[in-house]
């Protein structure tokens, strides 16, 4: 199903081989973002399409992708099957665990620390300066003092945790921000 992922992000699965998916698909430029601990309101902030694991009451695990999700249902891909959930049932067999992609900027090899420099620290200065409509700073930017603040700032607004390192729900937050073309989660579900 992951490779289902790749091609919302227009990446044709034959192409992935037999690789393992995660992998493969950094050669395309994209990530994938790993949580076990995951929450209907995090869902809702990365507003992009995820693959759930869901555990039955049998005991079994499947996973499920998350096209849309409402105030009050959700609809998720199975197979070749769309269905609708209402969110406590959804609750009921989801405990956190997720996998989603993203695009990370040039040159981004890892979290950014405290201190760090380098093209990924420019690209995020450029991103906070643009979701603040200021003008797109100088490069050889350093994730310390203003830049630090501002970081710590955008985390508060976007209610990640204010740490002060740019990973990758910092940088999903800010290409959302941007309007990046990503997929995204339908816009809206139709409730009963």
């Amino acid at each position: 199903m992951l490779r289902e992922l790749g091609s919302l992000w227009g990446v044709d699965a034959a192409t992935l081989g037999l690789a393992e998916p995660c992998q493969a698909l950094r050669s395309r430029q994209l990530r994938c973002f790993r949580s076990a601990t995951g929450s209907l309101a995090l869902l809702r902030q990365l507003d992009r399409p995820v693959l759930l694991l869901l555990h039955g009451v049998d005991g079994q695990t499947r996973r499920a992708r998350l096209l849309a999700l409402g105030s009050q249902q959700a609809v998720l891909q199975a197979g070749d099957q769309a269905l609708s959930l209402p969110l406590d049932r959804l609750a009921s067999a989801w405990r956190g665990e997720f996998v989603t992609l993203w695009r990370p900027p040039a040159a981004y090899a890892d979290l950014l620390q405290p201190g760090a420099s380098g093209p990924a620290v420019d690209a995020l200065a450029q991103g906070l300066a643009a979701v603040r409509h200021e003008p797109s700073p100088p490069g050889g930017q350093r994730l310390s003092g203003p830049l630090a603040r501002q970081l710590a700032a955008f985390q508060v607004s976007q209610s990640l945790r204010p740490d002060g390192i740019a990973g990758p729900t910092t940088f999903m937050q800010l290409n959302r921000l941007q309007g990046v073309a990503e997929p995204r989660l339908a816009p809206t579900v139709q409730e009963r």
